[in-house]
This record gives C-alpha cells, sequence and structure tokens, in this order.
C-alpha cells in the first residue's frame, strides 16, 4: 500500500465526489478513480457506495478513514524526526546558570525553546557565573542560531 493513495483516499472521503477530489489533488478523474479501485483491491473490500450523487463510505471506508488519517501523521512524524537527525538538531545539553545575574524571563525563554525544538533534551544547573562560561561548548546545531557559544550564553542571560 502505498502512503499516496492514503492521502488520495483521506481527499476522495473528504469530499464524497471524485471529481472534486481529483481537481483539488491536481489529477484526472479516471485516474483517481483507478487509484481507488485499486486500493479496495489491495484490501478486498469495498470503501465507497457508488451513489448517483456522489459517493458514501462504508463502514470498511469509515475505519479506514481513522486508521489512514493516524498512519499518515504518525508517517510525517517519523519524517520530521529523521530530518531533525539529518540536521543533526537533536541531543541533549545543560545550561548553567547563576540565579543573581538571570531575569525572571529566562525559564520561560527555555520552555519556548524546547517546546519549538522538543527533539533537544535540555537541563538546567545552578551555577556561578564564571562556571557558565566555562560550560559553554560548540554544539553543532546551534551554529544556525548562534553563531558562538558565548552568544547562546549572552542571548540566554538576556532572556
Amino acid at each position: 500500500m502505498d502512503l499516496r493513495h492514503l492521502r488520495h483516499f483521506l481527499v476522495v472521503a473528504s469530499q464524497l465526489n471524485i471529481t472534486r477530489a481529483a481537481r483539488l489533488l491536481g489529477l484526472s478523474q479516471p485516474a483517481l478513480s483507478r487509484q481507488i479501485k485499486d486500493l479496495e483491491t489491495e484490501l478486498k473490500v469495498g470503501l465507497f457506495i457508488r451513489e448517483v450523487n456522489g459517493l458514501r463510505l462504508t463502514g470498511a471506508g469509515k475505519f479506514l478513514l481513522k486508521e489512514a488519517q493516524s498512519i499518515l501523521d504518525r508517517s510525517d512524524l517519523l519524517v520530521k524526526t529523521f530530518s531533525s537527525f539529518a540536521s543533526q538538531e537533536h541531543g541533549r545539553f545543560t545550561i548553567g546558570y547563576d540565579p543573581g545575574a538571570i531575569s525572571q524571563k529566562f525559564f520561560g525563554t527555555l520552555s519556548r525553546f524546547g517546546a519549538y525544538h522538543p527533539q533537544i533534551e535540555m537541563s538546567i544547573r545552578e551555577q556561578s557565573t564564571a562556571n557558565c562560561w566555562s560550560l559553554c561548548v560548540p554544539i553543532p546545531w546551534m551554529s544556525r542560531y548562534f553563531r558562538s557559544p558565548r552568544r547562546l550564553c549572552r542571548w540566554i542571560a538576556r532572556a
């Protein structure tokens, strides 16, 4: 089974009309009809009841509608996860901070960074200012965000 077939099935199921779905997908109506028929043949079950004024999902079609969306969501997550590995945006780092030298926005900033980059594990540790600077080491994927470790430390200190 091809993920493309599942994507096309979802569009047809949302439109309940092959012609409208084909237009949305940029396909010809016969080509899309053939793909749906191929999917039904592969699954050995009818997914739609063909009616004069459109389509209606069968019980199997309703089941596939839920499952197809779940499969495609997991597939998209998998692609996103491996894209982050390819761009080296994964891993773990520890941030040392001096509570007397940091504003209250610090933790909110780290929280936003963590939400934007969930694949990066962060931990924070209370340190003296001198130790914070000594903990700064280059992290390859951070070079896109900050040109140097010191710049990262200054950015966090300003937060």
